[in-house]
């Protein structure tokens, strides 16, 4: 019968709670870029565009449409779009995008 041991396991001493903090003047936008920094969004940008090169090398002559590079700022306003919708609720995905008075909603 094989005997384990466990050996050099430090107890843990650090005190947790965050890191970081805010004074009550910190804006949401800045509460938000804690965790979503321009070199994450960067990298997420990075990662979109090379599945999109590896799905499509896969099989080219099923391709209908060029691929065009996203970037940052494209996927900041997807990110963005993706947050509105989960805070304006709407019965219906197409109702997001139809171009009714009855459906715009003001921020402010």
């Amino acid at each position: 019968m094989k005997h384990l041991s466990v050996c050099c396991i430090k107890k843990f001493e650090e005190v947790p709670g965050p890191v970081r903090i805010y004074d009550t003047s910190a804006s949401p936008l800045e509460l938000f870029q804690v965790f979503y920094s321009n070199e994450i969004f960067q990298h997420i940008t990075d990662c979109t565009n090379l599945n999109a090169q590896r799905k499509r090398a896969v099989n080219p002559e099923e391709q209908k449409t060029p691929w065009t590079d996203v970037t940052i700022t494209d996927i900041k306003v997807f990110y963005g779009v993706m947050l509105m919708m989960d805070i304006v609720k709407f019965d219906r995905d197409e109702m997001y995008f139809k171009d009714s008075t009855d459906t715009h909603f003001m921020l402010g």
